[in-house]
């Protein structure tokens, strides 16, 4: 792994993150409000894979990574979120269960890697992608995707920062029977919290939008951000806006040939 950073206007030189035999892929990263930088990959030696840690400050690129599972006979893509405590938590998909499923591991600077935990409960499908966010109060959000045969779901999980205000475990967002898959979820300084996916609509991957009020809930429908006659859209990203407001944006093969081009 090799890292970069932006600081003032200028560039850093290129850095070498880790030192290891094997091979590092799939990263995840995230910062807190004092500079330190986590970031989760994926390591392959020996054609055995597991997921790991690295901890360091933008100014400092350097540090020893720590292993947070076991060696699996399976590569798997590791997401890392921040917790309220200054901790971290990551994720990774289980592909040994006999349906596959979210499992996730904290982090904490003061006593290392917890034992790895199912994320949700026992699926009836394979969890296939999972995305997340913690809001403003230090609330955890997720969302995860679930496949099988001629349906496709995606899953909601609150985790609130307060023992004070119920969790909700597993709650059905959307529940199709064509594809979807490029979850991703973000949430706003107002607390709002907004979700975009692909979704397959007569042979025609279409953007679409859905998003979480506090205190009131989800939209009942999500709304289509892009129209299958425009053509084939992927790769969402969403951007709230401090008031309140959200764009999303995603790449467009537009139905009429040409190149493809960010909206």
């Amino acid at each position: 792994l090799y890292y970069r950073s932006r600081l003032f206007g200028f560039w850093s030189a290129e850095r070498r993150l880790t030192m290891l035999s094997g091979d590092c892929t799939s990263p995840s990263m995230l910062s807190d409000d004092t500079g330190t930088l986590t970031v989760a990959f994926n390591y392959t030696v020996n054609d055995q894979s597991q997921v790991r840690l690295l901890r360091f400050t933008y100014f400092s690129p350097f540090g020893q990574s720590i292993a947070v599972t076991n060696f699996f006979a399976f590569e798997t893509a590791p997401s890392v979120f921040p917790m309220p405590t200054g901790s971290s938590m990551v994720t990774w998909i289980d592909k040994l269960a006999y349906r596959p499923r979210l499992m996730f591991a904290r982090f904490h600077p003061d006593s290392g890697v917890s034992q790895p935990l199912p994320l949700t409960s026992p699926p009836n499908r394979q969890q296939t992608a999972v995305s997340g966010v913690m809001d403003t109060a230090g609330n955890l959000h997720f969302v995860w995707l679930c496949s099988g045969p001629a349906v496709s779901e995606i899953h909601y999980q609150f985790r609130p920062a307060s023992s004070d205000t119920l969790g909700i475990g597993d709650q059905l967002l959307e529940s199709r029977g064509e594809a979807m898959a490029g979850i991703t979820l973000e949430a706003g300084n107002d607390l709002n919290v907004h979700l975009a996916f692909e979704a397959t609509r007569s042979g025609i991957t279409q953007i679409r939008y859905r998003r979480l009020l506090p205190g009131e809930g989800w939209d009942l429908n999500s709304t289509e951000i892009s129209m299958p006659s425009d053509g084939t859209a992927k790769r969402p990203v969403v951007f709230p806006r401090p008031e309140g407001d959200v764009s999303v944006g995603y790449t467009l093969y537009p139905a009429s040939s040409g190149n493809p081009k960010l909206v």
